[in-house]
């Protein structure tokens, strides 16, 4: 797999928060969706307030535009355990194994197409004080 986008197309503006109108607050389950959430990348979004009950690793993330028209995961690392950080960010580099396409109601929300999905590939990490960032 090859590395999307470089380190030299990292994001100029802090990540953006739930207090931004354009900007969506969800819960990101990573793993690989065909092995049970096992492995890296990202299983399944899903709305902040759906109560989860599962075993997998869930962060919270915040997701959004850039002005690229890529759609941006700021992955809060305080709602991560160590472990997982090390996992699915080391090396500033997120993999993604598997297409992700995204849900109709993320993709309206940010107006975005509707058939944008998340392409396999790995992707360089952009990392903040609170936030772990990759751009799709």
């Amino acid at each position: 797999m090859s590395i999307k986008g470089t380190h030299h197309e990292r994001p100029q503006q802090p990540p953006q928060t739930e207090l931004d109108k354009n900007v969506i607050r969800a819960q990101v389950i990573l793993g690989c969706p065909s092995t049970g959430c096992e492995g890296v990348g990202i299983c399944r979004v899903i709305g902040a307030k759906q109560p989860i009950n599962i075993k997998c690793p869930v962060v919270i993330a915040f997701i959004s535009t850039t002005e690229q028209g890529k759609i941006r995961f700021s992955f809060l690392k305080t709602s991560m355990a160590p472990r997982y950080l090390r996992k699915h960010f080391r090396w500033l580099l997120f993999q993604v194994g598997e297409v992700h396409p995204l849900s109709r109601s993320i993709t309206r929300r940010l107006q975005m197409p509707a058939n944008y999905s998340i392409d396999p590939g790995i992707y360089p990490v952009w990392e903040t004080p609170e936030f772990m960032v990759v751009d799709y």
